[in-house]
């Protein structure tokens, strides 16, 4: 992925808009921990 400013759109199944999440990635020496990620 790229550096720089970045949005992502989550949408329901049918495509309507949730809404915009936006991010920014950047350039790093080393990699961060690993994300925890629950799903319940």
């Amino acid at each position: 992925m790229a550096p720089g400013r970045w949005r992502v759109e989550v949408q329901t199944v049918g495509g309507r808009l949730l809404g915009r999440i936006p991010f920014e990635v950047v350039t790093v020496e080393h990699s961060p921990p690993p994300i925890k990620v629950a799903y319940r």
